[in-house]
């Protein structure tokens, strides 16, 4: 017979499972799944150390390094088309014009003041990457992909909201 305690104890699980809608059951299998999953990471490695070096068929590789580029000037000489085509269409009427300018003049004045706030945040970060690439904690060249990454996201984000404000227009 059950207590007043296990009575209340089980009361209160089968509330709580029934309150966060978990069933007993697939909890089990997950854990069953996971710790399944977890042994078999581990044998796989071991295996693998004992294993001969894999051949890599480096051409496949080198293929492959060229589809970024090439998507990259596709999507460039897109964004182009697709830009002189919104600069060719009609503006509107004149208060259309001057709404679109005051639009402008407010999306010009929020970038350049995020952009100084981003400037301080990432000259910050440049100078600690740039520290430790001097000290060899850090590879050489992460700085100066830090530099071409922000330069060039800043850039996007200056070009995307010119855009926008035009097509606004």
């Amino acid at each position: 017979m059950e207590s007043n305690f296990e009575r209340q104890r089980g009361g209160a699980c089968r509330a709580a499972r029934k309150r966060a809608d978990i069933k007993p059951g697939p909890m089990r299998w997950r854990t069953t799944l996971l710790s399944v999953v977890g042994a078999l990471a581990a044998f796989a490695t071991a295996r693998a150390q004992d294993g001969a070096p894999a051949e890599i068929d480096t051409s496949v590789i080198t293929g492959a390094w060229w589809i970024a580029p090439i998507a990259s000037v596709l999507a460039l000489i897109f964004a182009v088309y697709f830009y002189r085509k919104m600069a060719e269409a009609n503006e509107g009427n004149e208060r259309m014009i001057e709404i679109a300018g005051h639009v402008r003049d407010g999306a010009m004045a929020y970038l350049r003041r995020q952009y100084m706030v981003v400037t301080a945040v990432f000259v910050v970060l440049l100078v600690i990457l740039f520290v430790l690439a001097m000290n060899g904690i850090q590879n050489p060249f992460v700085p100066i992909a830090f530099l071409t990454g922000g330069f060039f996201s800043g850039l996007c984000g200056y070009i995307g909201m010119r855009t926008a404000t035009a097509a606004s227009s």
